[in-house]
């Protein structure tokens, strides 16, 4: 809980913050901001229900799963990082999972 709530507000919350500040001076150009201001925050929110949907969750793997998280510490620009798997991928039983 305390992830999310850390999403919502040093994510979310800043976009939506800088969209409400773009559009104090509205201009064409500002409100082309704000839509991708707006479109960035719409990414977040839906990658964040993702990460916490049990049945979205249960439909990838492992591999996915730390993939999805280390695209969102990117897109947080949190820390630069990449999955590198050495080894053999095997599958994990479903009913070892959640």
């Amino acid at each position: 809980m305390r992830n999310i709530s850390w999403e919502l507000h040093d994510n979310i919350g800043q976009l939506l913050t800088l969209a409400k500040i773009q559009l104090q001076n509205p201009s064409p150009e500002s409100i082309k901001d704000v839509s991708n201001t707006i479109t960035k925050g719409l990414t977040e929110v839906r990658a964040l229900s993702k990460l916490i949907n049990p049945e979205a969750i249960k439909n990838i793997n492992l591999r996915e799963a730390i993939q999805l998280e280390i695209d969102r510490f990117n897109r947080l620009q949190f820390i630069d990082s990449k999955l590198e798997i050495k080894g053999l991928e095997f599958d994990i039983e479903k009913n070892r999972v959640l």
